[in-house]
């Protein structure tokens, strides 16, 4: 099966050469196990989702430094970025808000507690990442809370990938960028170990629309991952990861114009994630028993002009344990237990308006059912069901059920997924405090969503030739809102919104050969994402493109050289502009944009390679985020060894 290129258009679900042999999830022909599509790995053609994978093939054909640029490109989601690069780059799922998509990194939640339960993709270094998962659609049932619009799963290079043992990179170019790194490991039958390491330096651009002041940025980013295997049925294996960032960034002349302004603010961020997990097979594999314990620590400092500028912090550990039964070859049922308590801080001056100074707990556990079956030779069933219990609001039930149908001799499936799914209130929402405008309210109930997508894809004969089709649609009630004024303490609070919101939409995906080692792949999304407007009607929820696509063209005409140049097209979104007082909020147009990209790779020998990359080809002027400028066209050269 090849395995198009996933910059422009991801990786599409081929068929693997035909139907199901048998009724075995273990002998359906498949060349790939999704380990995020349920609580144990599923056959990519059974999975009941829309499903996008991302190779390492992908990524080292992708002139992306940083996750979040990567993803740009993968229909359903939408990337708003508050500047250049280290800035804020919050990604919504089929229009739904950024915590409202869990992230995994090697089986460890990465939605941050203290950054409002968002992912800070911006900081997340390509390196040493083997894979990307991309699920859509509700997954709560599986995964718990943040799974509403789907679940990007992680997974960073080991050992035995093929990887030599020892690999180095330097690169630099535009914007001042100096971006060293490298790899070493070791792999055999026995386990593996592979420790990773990536700087990056950078002066920056100018993120205001006036001034000169260029936002600069650092990023040391270590990890590792290791296996140990005693014997045929017990699996040990770990993870490691660290970042130290450093992102600097724009005041907002609140008084003046409203719009960034050069100042002297940074952040400076720690994290730090880990993680054991265990795997032990009885019975010749008819009983699986998987555990894993993880942990996730964060510390963000602001300083203004130099000086502390306040605080948050987070830490959390948790445990996640499968018991999988194979009554019959094909049936799988697994019981699932997940719990995790989070501790979250936050430091900060005292002041006339208060006292932000805090320390908070909360704790949450899941139980889950969950079943994976091959009904018939063309005919697969998932369904899931999760009870949620939370020490500090209400308990919450999600449910997931798909189905996966093979026609054609395999060449056409039919597939389509439903299920609810669940939101816990951030500890912002909650408690968080900004002197003078906002206070938190600790009395929030989750939001929740019932969500479904229906999808049809078709292998043509010819031309090596995929099409996908997928119709979405999701309704979203409790909807938490933080812009809500408190006539009792004349500032703004978090509230469960009475309406429901609505999105839906259509996503189209398709490739082709257009000769040989040339291949065009290609992905269209339309979203309509509605909100109420407080009087009885909707209105367009902001950040959020109607019209979004990508074309990709890949080259390989020998196992020398490789060129990849694609196109993102972001049409127009709404956003909101804040005039300095007494002017009321006002809805502003983002303008649509295109963005070109060219990579080359060229093997001077089997051991170094020399890369080029030229990002916003057009030098298109455009923004994410009303007033945020962002870089402009940036030329960047590098070489890799490898030992």
């Amino acid at each position: 099966m090849l395995k198009y290129s996933g910059r422009a258009a991801a990786v599409l679900l081929a068929f693997a050469g035909g139907p199901y042999q048998s009724f075995a999830l273990e002998e359906i022909v498949t060349e790939t196990m999704i380990v995020s599509a349920a609580r144990i790995p599923v056959a990519e053609n059974m999975a009941s989702s829309a499903i996008t994978i991302l190779t390492r093939a992908d990524i080292e054909n992708s002139p992306a430094t940083f996750l979040g640029d990567l993803l740009r490109s993968v229909p359903g989601l939408s990337i708003a970025s508050s500047g250049t690069t280290g800035s804020q780059q919050q990604i919504r799922m089929r229009g739904a808000e950024a915590n409202q998509l869990l992230v995994l990194i090697d089986g460890v939640r990465i939605n941050d507690p203290a950054f409002g339960d968002e992912v800070q993709f911006e900081t997340l270094s390509l390196n040493d990442i083997e894979r990307i998962e991309i699920v859509r659609g509700p997954q709560s049932a599986i995964w718990g809370s943040d799974a509403i619009a789907g679940v990007i799963n992680i997974i960073t290079r080991g050992g035995s990938d093929g990887t030599k043992p020892l690999s180095v990179f330097a690169r630099g170019g535009s914007f001042g960028r100096i971006n060293l790194g490298g790899s070493a490991g070791y792999g055999g039958t026995a386990g593996f170990f592979r420790f990773s390491t990536s700087w990056l330096e950078e002066s920056g651009s100018n993120v205001a629309r006036s001034g000169t002041e260029s936002d600069g940025y650092e990023n040391l980013t270590l990890s590792s991952r290791f296996g140990l295997y005693p014997g045929s049925s017990l699996r040990l294996e770990g993870s490691f990861r660290y970042l130290n960032t450093d992102n600097q960034f724009d005041a907002v002349d609140f008084a003046g114009t409203g719009l960034p302004v050069d100042a002297d603010r940074n952040t400076k961020t720690e994290k730090l994630y880990g993680s054991l997990r265990a795997n032990l097979e009885l019975l010749n594999g008819r009983v699986k028993q998987d555990l894993l314990l993880s942990y996730a620590d964060t510390n963000i400092k602001n300083f203004a002009d130099g000086t502390d500028n306040g605080s948050t912090f987070s830490e959390s550990f948790a445990l996640r344990y499968n018991l999988t039964l194979i009554p019959v070859a094909g049936h799988n049922f697994t019981i699932g237990i997940d719990h995790e308590t989070i501790d979250f801080r936050q430091k900060g001056e005292a002041s006339f308006f208060g006292d932000p100074n805090q320390n908070q707990e909360i704790s949450s556990s899941g139980y889950v059912i969950d079943y994976v079956g091959a009904l018939t030779r063309t005919f697969s069933l998932l369904a899931s069901v999760r009870y949620d219990t939370n020490s500090d609001f209400s308990n919450v039930t999600t449910w997931r059920m798909g189905v996966n149908v093979a026609l054609n001799d395999g060449r056409t499936r039919f597939f389509g997924n439903a299920g609810r799914a669940q939101k816990k209130p951030t500890f912002t929402e909650r408690f968080g405090f900004f002197p003078g405008t906002f206070i938190g309210n600790p009395s929030l109930r989750p939001e929740t969503s019932f969500g479904y997508d229906v999808g049809l894809e078709h292998r043509f004969d010819q031309h090596g030739m995929t099409l996908e089709v997928i119709y979405f649609s999701a309704r979203l009630d409790n909807e938490i809102s933080g812009f809500v004024f408190d006539p009792t303490t004349f500032l703004f609070t978090a509230a469960n919104l009475t309406e429901t919101s609505h999105r839906e939409g259509v996503e189209i995906m398709g490739s082709i050969v257009l000769a040989e080692h040339l291949i065009l792949a290609g992905n269209y999304t339309y979203l309509r994402s509605q909100q109420p407007d407080g009087q009885g009607g909707f209105e367009v929820e902001l950040r959020r493109p109607r019209h979004q696509g990508s074309i990709s063209l890949d080259w390989s005409p020998d196992n020398l050289i490789q060129i990849n140049l694609s196109l993102d097209y972001v049409g127009q979104a709404l956003d909101r502009f804040f005039p300095p007082f007494p002017e009321p909020a006002e809805i502003v147009t983002l303008e649509s944009y295109l963005l070109g990209n060219v990579s080359l790779r060229y093997k001077l020998d089997e051991r170094i390679q020399i890369r080029a990359e030229i990002q916003n080809l057009f030098d298109s002027q455009y923004e994410d985020v009303f007033g945020f400028n962002t870089p402009g066209l940036g030329a960047y050269v590098g070489i890799w060894a490898d030992f």
